[in-house]
């Protein structure tokens, strides 16, 4: 009997056919998906494909169809393996038919402890090591709920992950991200699966496809276990709990090497896969937002642009929010320090407001310029538009944020690494001091306005004390933040996962949804010259 091969597709043609439709504007979906395999095999005996069926969810549902008959199995992550199987030589052409309705609209998946506890430890991609383990205790300290933790850490992955094509072909692990800070869908879920299950919270990876607001591609994201059931979350996109309705699973595993097909060895194969909307629905109306922002600004302005929320559900919600400000021409550009994209939390039936820093351009005497602040939301949009004259008074202001702290351990010394952003309009000098344990640093840096910088401080093992502080200071005006080192507890499980990345073709357009999990703000008025 031949031996079977894990199939990395070694041609794979994807078309999509789509409307012009926003994600973030879908709540449910129905979706056409249709596979196909060429097949050529000229050799006596039986020949097999394994492929993924698309599971029914409590989020989907799913109606197949086949020109050649398979049968079912289920594998150790409770996926459906469609098995099929033939013995005619030379061409053969698989079709399957993928009909899908979509919505996350709807109570989570249920999930049993005991199984949810396999998902728990390291594995060969997901990796928890000392510095992940830190980091997750950084963004999930004080957080009320498992949820507010899925929620920070979605929204950290997504700051400060760049999206790379290059990294379709590669499989670092979650440590190489957490350092590299680059990669695809694979990678933002690898990484955000390490900090939850060094967080406590047990994690899988999802395996499906996913409308980028241009076409539809193969993707992944991820489940956490919260409180009995599966709550999914997308880093890449920056959505937890309520997804867009373009989502659309094919398959769950520890990582992404669980996420394979097999074949008969001898078989060539190329795959055609085409994708198109039948129809979408907006996402139902579960919160308030209100959009403030300034009627009149002058020159160089540092203004405050923010939304107020309140969640009407009577369960735990992740709003993504996107700031949209002028940009073009450069001249009247309005400058942003802060993240553009945010993911707020709002426990059941709460409210809270979301800010964003921005800096106005230099004005020209004798000229009325109009700006427009756009902020859309899951299922909402909404505008402001504000006046510009060069006559108004704009106060100079420092504005520092602390956009971000982590470390990075290696052998024999720990670094601490502060991002700092001037959000102001006036250049900013800032005292920057760090200490952990009985050690202490202290470093000054000056802040051009819209300038983002790290600060590094690097510490010597062995520690006396684990406690940390990082305080900045900028004229008479100060904040801190008190940090912990912690060390990985989690151990490697050792897992048969050898094969290949089933997703060879790079989402084009794939967005990034992000949200400031520490931002602190510094202000002083400084005198006008």
């Amino acid at each position: 009997m031949r031996k079977f091969l894990l199939f990395a597709f070694s041609i794979l043609v994807l078309s999509s056919v789509a409307f012009a439709i926003e994600p973030k504007q879908v709540g449910s979906a129905f979706v056409d998906l249709k596979l196909e395999w060429d097949v050529q095999g000229d050799f006596d005996g039986s020949k097999m494909l394994r492929t993924f069926g698309f599971p029914n969810t409590s989020f989907q549902t799913i109606w197949l169809a086949s020109n050649t008959p398979y049968t079912t199995e289920k594998d150790e992550f409770g996926n459906d393996i469609l098995v099929f199987q033939w013995s005619e030589n030379g061409f053969k052409d698989i079709e399957l038919s993928v009909m899908a309705k979509a919505s996350y609209d709807v109570p989570y998946v249920s999930g049993s402890a005991e199984d949810a506890s396999k998902y728990s430890s390291s594995t060969k991609l997901v990796v928890v090591d000392d510095s992940i383990a830190t980091q997750a205790h950084f963004l999930t300290k004080n957080a009320a709920s498992d949820f507010e933790k899925l929620t920070r850490i979605t929204e950290w992955v997504n700051n400060v992950m760049t999206y790379d094509d290059s990294f379709w072909q590669r499989q670092p692990t979650s440590s190489d991200v957490f350092i590299q800070r680059r990669g695809v869908c694979n990678q933002y879920a690898l990484l955000a699966m390490a900090l939850l299950r060094a967080s406590g919270i047990p994690s899988r990876f999802v395996a499906g496809w996913v409308y980028s607001g241009k076409k539809w591609g193969p993707h992944a994201w991820l489940e956490a276990y919260i409180d009995g059931h599966w709550v999914p979350a997308d880093p890449t996109y920056g959505e937890v709990g309520m997804l867009d309705g373009t989502h659309v699973v094919f398959a769950y595993g520890y990582d992404q090497l669980d996420i394979k097909e097999e074949f008969t060895g001898g078989l060539r194969i190329s795959k055609k896969q085409t994708v198109s909307f039948i129809e979408s629905a907006s996402p139902r109306d579960f919160f308030d937002s209100e959009l403030f922002a300034p009627e009149k600004v002058g020159s160089s302005a540092a203004e405050n642009i923010t939304v107020s929320l309140k969640n009407r559900d009577s369960q735990e919600r992740a709003i993504p929010l996107n700031l949209i400000v002028p940009t073009q021409p450069p001249e009247s550009a309005v400058q942003m320090a802060d993240y553009p994209r945010r993911l707020a939390y709002l426990p059941s039936g709460g409210s809270g407001d979301v800010s964003w820093g921005v800096v106005f351009p230099d004005l020209k005497e004798g000229y009325l310029y109009n700006f427009t602040i756009e902020v859309d939301g899951f299922g909402k949009k909404q505008q402001a538009y504000v006046q510009g004259q060069a006559g108004l008074s704009s106060p100079l202001t420092e504005r520092i944020i602390l956009k971000n702290i982590e470390s990075v351990q290696g052998d024999g010394e720990i670094a601490i690494v502060a991002t700092l952003s001037n959000a102001g309009n006036a250049n900013a000098r800032a005292n920057v001091a760090a200490s952990l344990g009985s050690q202490s640093q202290e470093q000054t840096v000056l802040l051009q306005k819209g300038e983002t910088r790290d600060v590094r401080f690097v510490f010597k093992k062995p520690l006396a004390d684990t406690h940390g502080e990082l305080a900045v200071t900028v004229g008479s005006n100060s904040f801190s933040q008190p940090f912990d080192i912690v060390e990985a507890e989690n151990g490697v499980v050792q897992l048969s996962q050898e094969g290949f990345d089933y997703q060879t073709v790079a989402l084009v357009g794939a967005g990034a949804a992000v949200l400031i999990g520490l931002a602190f703000f510094l202000w002083r008025r400084a005198k006008t010259p």
